[in-house]
């Protein structure tokens, strides 16, 4: 049995946060099995409870310094509180990406970020300026009927009666506008 077997999990703690890194690789592998079926049960998807677990002990890696172990079992319980909370983060940050994407009309997936996901938020990102600049450019009862349904959320009854027309109208108005901004991002295409 190895020196570092041998120590408690509050004792390695301590090493790990003075930089003793087989220290906190002795924690990592007597807690990363029970830390992953916790997260595998809680999300049943291995592939999300393989990035929550690692990104339980990343984080716990960068916080050794703040945890408290004034027993035995608190490194455990500690390590299972980040994974806890990290697995509700997750969830919160799902559910708003899910409405954001439900008010686009874009296809909502029940799994978690995959590479095309992450694409998309980066093409996002990169294409902000050139939306608002096409924005801009949308007629003005255009661009009002975009903000009421994307930004505000608002029912076609309610844009209509904001607007001053029929929800027929209202409906039109938001297809041209989403049909050009969509050709203004592509480039004219």
């Amino acid at each position: 049995m190895s020196e570092d077997q041998s120590l408690t999990d509050r004792q390695l703690a301590r090493r790990a946060a003075a930089g003793d890194t087989d220290a906190f690789s002795t924690l990592y592998r007597r807690h990363v099995i029970t830390i992953h079926r916790r997260l595998l049960r809680a999300a049943g998807d291995r592939s999300l409870a393989d990035d929550l677990t690692a990104e339980t002990f990343a984080t716990a890696l960068l916080k050794l310094h703040r945890v408290r172990a004034n027993r035995d079992d608190s490194v455990a319980v500690w390590l299972q509180a980040i994974a806890t909370n990290l697995y509700r983060r997750y969830l919160r940050t799902q559910r708003i990406e899910t409405a954001a994407r439900q008010r686009l009309g874009l296809p909502c997936d029940e799994r978690g970020e995959t590479s095309e996901r992450v694409i998309l938020r980066l093409t996002a990102r990169e294409l902000r300026p050139a939306l608002r600049t096409a924005l801009d450019g949308l007629p003005r009862d255009q661009r009002a009927v975009v903000e009421l349904r994307i930004v505000h959320e608002l029912p076609f009854d309610e844009i209509a009666t904001r607007v001053g027309c029929s929800q027929l109208v209202a409906r039109k108005r938001l297809s041209r506008a989403l049909r050009t901004l969509s050709v203004e991002l592509q480039g004219g295409v």
